[in-house]
């Protein structure tokens, strides 16, 4: 399995990330809903990203089913949404329905390669 899985369904969107996932050494695998992500998750994975302006994705079903799969145990992965920085209320449902951190969709793409490194502990 991945060290990242994405939750986007924008093909941009993916070819950006994977670009950025290669250049860093780490794997990405993306998913088309929230049943293919829990799918995809397993104990090798460290990062899972969100687009949450997204519906077709059912973006905040995710988050909620993500942190019911982690429960206890911190050692399942970083959850980072993206979304419009317009949308502040869709910031906060995010991160009160449990990501660990929401950027910007512009601040997510400017500082992927950053938030990979440090999320799969890559240098």
């Amino acid at each position: 399995m991945a060290d990242v899985v994405g939750l986007v369904a924008d093909v941009l969107d993916r070819s950006r990330i994977q670009g950025v996932a290669r250049a860093v050494g780490t794997d990405v695998e993306f998913a088309a809903d929230p049943d293919e992500l829990l799918e995809l998750i397993d104990a090798s994975t460290r990062t899972v990203f969100v687009d949450l302006g997204d519906t077709r994705v059912r973006p905040f079903e995710a988050i909620v089913r993500v942190g019911a799969s982690r429960g206890a145990d911190s050692t399942l992965p970083t959850l980072i949404g993206f979304i419009s920085h317009t949308d502040k209320e869709g910031t906060a449902a995010a991160k009160e329905a449990g990501c660990d951190e929401v950027l910007a969709r512009s601040a997510f793409f400017r500082r992927l390669s950053q938030v990979l490194a440090e999320t799969t502990n890559q240098d």
